[in-house]
This record gives structure tokens, sequence and C-alpha cells, in this order.
């Protein structure tokens, strides 16, 4: 089936994040969405699968507009994959992949022979047989994501539509889940972050930047290093494998990249140079309505990633995507505690120190001044990590270092402060976990250097957006004798821009 937009875009409250997109993809042909977090990916596929209106522009299938249709007419043609499903129903693997089965089926009717053997097939395909009887509770991210695209499969869909199908899922089911779309005859579009997998598998890439469609072709003529610098902000290198295969090798951040309204960042500045061009806080009352919060902060929720589930308690914010410029590289050693003293500040659920005992950290010092934070770190680690001879993780409750033992020298020190420059809510959970402001890093700084709590070859890693006052806190920094340099720069399209910095002592490396 083809498939296509035509000049579509989609926006809301006068914010525009699809705009005037145009694109083609032929039956039985697979194409990568790829693009920067925030450039319209996600909401593309959904206007493409009918979940979401247009106000302009026109989605067709095989040439015929689909926006009159219903429904249940779409879901014969399209199946469509989210990037996060979950579900509190306690249902079996296969009846969950038997949801694929609904369109075809009356409502009052269960389902037939044909049903089940579709469901068997689906099963087998996305290797879940042998999880069929299991409950949906018990499974891991990696396997649930699988189970929905198993069920996607059940719909036997003439056209896939797949949203990051590969996030939970380890190297293995990705190559699997990749060859299988490659495989199909049935038209996909699936949205990837893995370049290097998009290219190897998608006959054609689609790129996406700031809502936009600014390149589509073969993935040698769409992933061009100038592109990659211009889209992603990062140095990269692109070349072939020893298969023959497109790979994209990252080097670093770009030396220089434009921030929101075209104001350049030199990435390469340190010290009282790289002072001079941070940007002040946002308005006030555009902190406040960006830092509410999005799900009762009094309950029990839970956060997958990584394929692990970490239990939130109450009191305590659900990491988001700048805690996760931490969490991934610290998995993958971009920030390497391999065998060295690590404190993870502010640990909240405990992702920090579950990704630093899988890398193999020495010491763990899981902080953070809400008792109930720490003691879901223990219960997260024990289960996801459990015990090591060469790593041990030492739980401390307390306001910043107060309560580190005396005498501890720190190789790498993280931190996702609640900096954030206004007061955003009356709740005192809230405020703890959002708002304390720049003075919470004056005395973070401060304690690092009277203590001494720094090795001489040690790093510190804090994360802070425009929404605090960046330049008290780096001024802070320089004046406690630390040299920072930008590690990561991310912007949000919304005006917000996230800084990962790196922080050595005068005089290291």
């Amino acid at each position: 089936m083809r498939i296509a937009a035509e000049r579509l875009s989609w926006s809301v409250r006068d914010k525009s994040i699809v705009h005037d997109v145009s694109l083609d993809i032929d039956s039985g042909e697979s194409v990568g969405l790829i693009g920067p977090n925030g450039s319209g990916k996600s909401s593309l596929l959904r206007c493409l699968a009918g979940l979401r209106t247009p106000v302009s522009g026109t989605v067709r299938y095989d040439g015929e507009p689909i926006r009159d249709w219903d429904p249940r007419r779409i879901a014969r043609l399209v199946a469509f994959v989210e990037q996060a499903t979950d579900s509190n129903s306690d249902l079996r693997v296969a009846e969950v992949v038997g949801l694929g089965r609904t369109p075809f089926r009356d409502r009052w009717r269960g389902p037939n022979a044909t049903d089940h053997a579709v469901v068997a097939a689906a099963l087998a395909q996305s290797g879940l047989t042998e999880l069929a009887t299991r409950s949906w509770k018990s499974l891991s991210g990696g396997e649930r994501q699988r189970a929905h695209i198993a069920r996607a499969l059940a719909q036997q869909p003439r056209c896939l539509l797949l949203d990051e199908p590969t996030n939970h899922l380890d190297v293995r089911h990705q190559l699997e889940l990749m060859e299988l779309l490659a495989a199909t005859d049935q038209t996909v579009l699936v949205a990837l972050h893995d370049l290097s997998l998009a290219a190897r598998f998608c006959d054609r890439l689609a790129l996406m930047h700031n809502g936009r469609l600014v390149a589509a072709g073969a993935p040698k003529d769409v992933l061009t290093p100038e592109r990659l610098a211009e889209v992603f902000e990062v140095d990269a290198e692109v070349g072939l494998d020893s298969l023959g295969n497109l790979t994209v090798a990252y080097q670093g951040v770009a030396p220089q990249a434009p921030t929101r309204g075209g104001v350049f960042v030199d990435r390469t500045a340190t010290g009282p140079a790289l002072l001079a061009q941070l940007p002040p806080p946002l308005p006030p009352e555009q902190i406040i309505e960006l830092n509410q919060p999005k799900a009762d902060l009094h309950t029990t929720r839970h956060h997958e990633w990584n394929g692990w589930t970490f239990e939130t308690p109450p009191g305590v914010f659900m990491p988001g995507w700048t805690s996760r410029m931490i969490h991934d590289r610290l998995l993958d050693g971009r920030i390497e505690v391999r065998g060295r003293r690590y404190a993870a500040m502010g640990v909240g659920v405990g992702v920090e120190a579950v990704a630093a005992g899988v890398r193999g950290a020495r010491e763990i010092y899981a902080i953070d001044v809400h008792p109930g934070s720490v003691a879901a770190t223990i219960r997260h680690y024990e289960r996801l990590v459990g015990e090591h001879p060469e790593t041990s993780l030492i739980p401390v409750v307390g306001d910043l270092f107060g309560g580190l033992p005396d005498g501890v020298r720190l190789d790498v020190i993280t931190f996702n402060p609640p900096a954030v420059s206004q007061i955003v809510s009356d709740d005192p959970a809230v405020v703890r976990n959002v708002c304390v402001g720049a003075s919470l890093l004056a005395r973070f700084f401060a304690q690092i250097n009277d203590r001494n709590l720094l090795a001489p070859d040690g790093e510190v890693f804090l994360i802070v957006s425009n929404t605090a006052d960046l330049r008290a806190i780096i001024r802070d920094a320089l004046g406690q004798g630390f040299i920072p340099e930008i590690n990561y720069l991310h912007d949000w399209q919304d005006g917000v821009l996230t800084f990962l910095f790196r922080l050595t002592r005068g005089g290291q490396a």
C-alpha cells in the first residue's frame, strides 16, 4: 500500500509541531524516519496513522484521502506501534497480541481459529512463543516492546508505522526486528535514533528537523557529515564497514552549533569565555509553565528505561529526558565510572546507581535528601544489579555531601539539580524536586572544594537548563576553581536550552 503526506501540518496551541511535510512511501518500501528529539517524528507518524487530525494538508492511502475514514477501516490497513505504551491489565502475552485482531471481529464475537493462527504466527515472528502464557505485568520493558510489535503484526496490516520500536531492545532483538522489517512486503515507516541501523536496513531515509522534512533519499545522500553537524549538532564520520554497510561514527559534539533563533554557542569555550556566552534565564511565566508536574507527584508511578522498570515512590519526580543525558552516558561509558568512585547526587529512583553498577563502578555513593529515594535506589539496585565483589553501593541520606564520610575522594560526580530559578508550585515536594535555585549549586561547589572531595583527575557532570540562572551557577564554579566546559547542549525547540557541563579542577585534565 502506498502512503503519502501532502503538505501536512499539525500544531498545538499555535505552536507548529509538523510544518508543510510532503512524503511519499511506495508500496513495499521501508523508510527510516530520523531526526533529533522534538523534531516532529512522532507527531508525523500519528497523523499518518489517523490518530491526529492535521490542521492542513492531506494523508492518502493508495491515493485516497483518509480524513473521513472510521478508525476500524484504518486499523485494517495500518498498524501503529507507539514509542512507549503500557497497561495495568493483567493480560497474558497472547491476549495482548490478540488485540491486533480486534478490527476484524464483531464486537461480541470472540477469537476464531483464524485469529488464533495469526496470533501464533505473530508470536513466533517476534520470538515470544515461549512467553505466550506469561502475565503482561511480569515482562521486562524489552519483552513488552516485542509484544506490541507482535500485536501490530497480528493486524496483518498493509502498512506498519513504528515509533522508535528498538527502544528497550537489546542488540540481538534490535537486529532481528530490523531484519524482519526489511524482509516484509508491507510498507514500513519506522522512526529510529540509531542512524547506522537506519542506514543498514532502510531503503530510504526521511530527515526531520524543527518540524520540517529537510532531506529524503538514499541513506548515503541523507547522512552526510555536514548535515549531521547542522541537524544533530555532532561531528561524525560516515563510511562503510567491512560488509559494505553505511556506518556513522561520532567524534563528539560539533564545535559550534546554532541554538534557537540562530545564535551560535562555541562549545569549545571554557572558563570566562564560556560564562560570557551563556543565555539568561527564560521569562518567569515561561519557566513556571514548563515546570509543572506531568503526573500526581504523591502517587506511586513506574519509569522504564533500558528494559528495566523503576518504581517511583510518592514525592519523587519521574526521571525525564534531561536525566537520560546522564543515564545513557553512564551506561555506554561516555561518562566512565568503571573501577572508579562515583557519586550520584539526587539519586531519585536509582537509575544512575543501577547504570553505574552494571558498568562496574568501584564504589557508588547514592545520595539524596529524600529517604524514600534512597530506599527505592537500594531496592532497584539489589534487584537489577545484585552483589558483585568489585562493586559496592553506599546509600547516603543527606543534604548534598552532608552525609558523606570524611576522607572520601570521588572520581566522578553527576548531578541534575533542582536549580530552576522560579518557585513553580506551593507543594513542598515540587519545590524540593525542581526549584531550590542557583544557591544550591553554590553550596555544592563549596562543599567539594572545602572538603577536598574530588580526586586529582576527578570529573563533575552537571545538567542545567536556562530555566535556571546559568551565569550565576558557572560564576560560582569558576570562583571555586573549577574549569567548566560544554559536554553536550540540547535545544528543545521551545526556548529551553539544556547544558551538560563537565567540570574539572584547575590544573587538571
